[in-house]
């Protein structure tokens, strides 16, 4: 059996705090996952597990549901359809920021996406991918929480105190 596994990570300028609950809430995806492959939510539960995504891309189609959370530590998800496995989210403080990683351990169901998988690289297509999900998941968040490209929050009025040193 053909597998995919992939390991991406960004760094974001903002507070786990910040990132998990629009990470865990498969509502919040429309927002900021690319148009293609295409995302339908199938199902939104209160308390998040329990919520089903379905991603289409061209005759491959297989769902997401996520299965367990561990606050602002860890996303657990199970993959049904063309591909079977799991992915997880994990969640780290950094110097800069949060450090957010999505690693998944697929096994290709589809007999379309196997055959294909013999030309080209589905790591390599994975991570195209996230860098795209990750891009569009760092532009909402910069505009939810108003920061601009350089990390700085524009959400403060107020200027900077300028000072000033003096030698004798």
């Amino acid at each position: 059996m053909k597998e995919l596994t992939s390991l991406d990570q960004k760094i974001f300028n903002l507070k786990i705090e910040n990132i998990f609950p629009v990470i865990s809430d498969f509502a919040s995806y429309k927002n900021w996952f690319p148009t293609n492959p295409e995302m339908k939510l199938i199902k939104s539960t209160p308390e998040k597990i329990g919520s089903i995504i379905q991603i289409k891309t061209g005759i491959v189609n297989f769902k997401i549901e996520l299965t367990r959370i561990i606050p602002n530590k860890e996303i657990i998800v199970s993959y049904t359809g063309a591909f079977e496995g799991q992915g997880i989210w994990y969640f780290f403080e950094s110097t800069n920021g949060t450090k957010l990683l999505y690693e998944i351990d697929l096994k290709v169901k589809s007999p379309v996406v196997r055959f294909f998988s013999f030309f080209l690289n589905l790591t390599a297509l994975h991570s195209k991918l996230m860098t795209q999900v990750f891009s569009g998941l760092e532009e909402y968040l910069n505009k939810t929480y108003n920061i601009n490209k350089n990390g700085i929050n524009n959400s403060n009025s107020s200027q900077s105190k300028i000072f000033y040193i003096k030698s004798d």
